[in-house]
């Protein structure tokens, strides 16, 4: 695959420096294009992809000790594997990336990948946990804020490989975690037949609410969730979300976010709060 994205490169590079310097005749022109149609397709998809590879890569860690063919040779990698499944790649912040470009990503990147499972518990997919052995240069970062329901400890997870471990433990404040917050998060965390039922009432909550959301009409999309949430894009953003202000229900507007005008986003509570949530909607959208 390295070859053939070359050979795009070195074909696109030789067809446009004939045409800039008047080899060809319109007809010509024509014609040329015509025949290097799908490498011209192929090229820009490619270089779409490598836009898109860096949008997510910082500067920093990029030239963190690594020389010029180990990273372009990632974003070879990276970006064949972005190219073909560019589609799956659009999705709203919640939705999980797909699994076969994370991979290339993990086995092509010359450096550390950071997966964050925030809202992992409410995802139908698995987690990469089941996978850390696999790649010593994975981390994942999880929380208890979330599933557990405990955002008041501001207590996260991270797992990785031993020589990973080992280097965070060095470089991590002394008592960073005091006594009272590892005695509440030990004591929930071994509760883990509460905290699934907890997680399955939410996951049928989502569930209905999604469907209810359906019937208000001023709603345009509603889309998909991994998370304990939901985005939904209406007409006019600002005014529902002070309807429901008014109305003593504290959402979050999202419009002023990348492709998120005239968003909000609600989250999952308790039966009785979607119920109230649902009952509010129908009224203002009267």
């Amino acid at each position: 695959m390295c070859c053939k994205n070359f050979m795009i490169l070195s074909d696109f590079i030789l067809l446009t420096s004939r045409l800039l310097s008047n080899e060809f005749s319109v007809m010509d022109i024509v014609g040329t294009v015509g025949e290097y149609y799908d490498v011209l397709k192929r090229f820009f998809s490619i270089l779409l992809a490598y836009l898109i590879c860096l949008s997510y890569f910082y500067y920093e860690t990029m030239k963190l000790s690594l020389n010029f063919y180990k990273c372009f040779y990632f974003l070879v990698k990276f970006g064949e594997a972005i190219s073909e499944h560019i589609g799956e790649l659009v999705r709203v912040s919640d939705r999980l990336f797909p699994c076969i470009p994370v991979e290339v990503l993990l086995n092509a990147f010359p450096g550390v990948v950071v997966i964050d499972e925030a809202y992992i518990d409410f995802s139908s997919q698995k987690s990469w946990l089941d996978r850390l052995n696999e790649f010593p240069n994975l981390i994942i970062t999880q929380t208890l804020s979330k599933a557990y329901g405990m955002a008041g400890i501001r207590l996260g997870i991270c797992y990785a490989s031993s020589e990973i471990i080992a280097v965070l433990n060095k470089i991590k404040p002394p008592y960073n975690v005091n006594e009272l917050t590892q005695q509440r998060a030990v004591k929930r965390v071994l509760n883990q037949n509460k905290v699934q039922h907890e997680i399955e009432i939410l996951l049928e909550e989502r569930k209905k609410l999604l469907i209810k959301l359906k019937s208000i009409s001023f709603i345009e999309k509603i889309y998909p969730t991994d998370a304990n949430f939901v985005l939904i894009k209406v007409d006019n953003a600002a005014k529902r979300y002070h309807e429901l202000l008014e109305k003593g229900i504290v959402i979050r507007n999202r419009t002023t976010q990348p492709l998120c005008e005239n968003s909000l986003r609600l989250t999952i509570g308790t039966k009785n709060e979607n119920n109230f949530l649902i009952k509010t909607l129908r009224e203002i959208s009267k």
